[in-house]
């Protein structure tokens, strides 16, 4: 059987009193492309935040490529893993942010190369070759110099995702990556990603609420509320046909999209 991509095992995480993610199990195959929906509050993005452990959880297990992140085990205990062990395993996961996240002071073709360089250990002239080539892979041969400023939503969106797999991460997770665009710059991104799944098979977890996305790109769908996996499955049955009344209701906004 082949390794899991992605593995977690009954992970939860609170913030105080709160709990918000309540003991999660998820594998990911190679190639796959998960969407990931639900309601606001419901622990989508907490648990996208702790498969890279930009948020560290508090019990359970993430495994990217058959390795434990964030930690090490000792006699059946998490033991917190040095920053730069952390740092390592973050090589494996690119992310691609809500509000983008570009550096302000950097052209385009230099915040896709700063991982190349500092993580990789790239010489900057195999960093730019491979930055350029991703640059234009996303539609933006043209604007390699531009700064963020520069640049509209999609356009920094779309050097945000660049960024991210520049690095050929084992992979690449998307939080909402449309939802802070206006909507004719929403499709711009959305087909640069459907790209990355289709040309690439580049594997993909994805929170989103562009349900024509989930059904059309993705293999799988999650459906997330109140900190659970309450559906799980291919997109025609989790969209078309939910088990759950919770789902149901959910999906009664986007009834005119499916």
């Amino acid at each position: 059987m082949s390794e899991k991509v992605v593995l977690i095992e009954k992970l939860e995480k609170s913030f105080g009193e709160l709990q918000v993610l309540k003991g999660i199990d998820l594998a990911v195959d190679q190639g796959d492309v998960l969407a990931i929906i639900g309601p606001s509050g419901s622990g989508k993005t907490t648990l996208l935040r702790c498969i890279n452990f930009l948020q560290p959880y508090d019990r359970g297990r993430v495994y990217i490529d058959g390795e434990l992140v964030g930690y090490r085990q000792d006699k059946g205990k998490l033991i917190k893993r040095p920053e730069s062990a952390v740092a390592r395993q973050r090589a494996k996961v690119g992310m691609v942010f809500q509000q983008f996240n570009l550096f302000p002071h950097m052209t385009a073709l230099e915040n896709v190369t700063l991982g190349l360089v500092q993580v990789k250990g790239l010489a900057r002239e195999e960093a730019v070759e491979i930055g350029r080539n991703w640059l234009e892979k996303v539609g933006l041969s043209d604007k390699v110099d531009a700064y963020p400023a520069a640049l509209s939503g999609g356009q920094q969106q779309r050097v945000g995702i660049a960024r991210a797999v520049a690095v050929e991460p084992k992979v690449v997770l998307f939080d909402e990556v449309t939802s802070a665009l206006d909507p004719e710059l929403v499709g711009e991104v959305l087909s640069v990603m459907k790209s990355l799944a289709e040309d690439y098979h580049m594997t993909m977890l994805v929170v989103t609420h562009e349900m024509l996305f989930a059904k059309e790109v993705a293999n799988r769908v999650v459906f997330m509320d109140e900190g659970v996996v309450m559906e799980d499955g291919p997109p025609a049955t989790i969209l078309s046909n939910p088990a759950t009344e919770r789902l149901r209701s959910f999906l009664r906004r986007f009834e005119q999209i499916l």
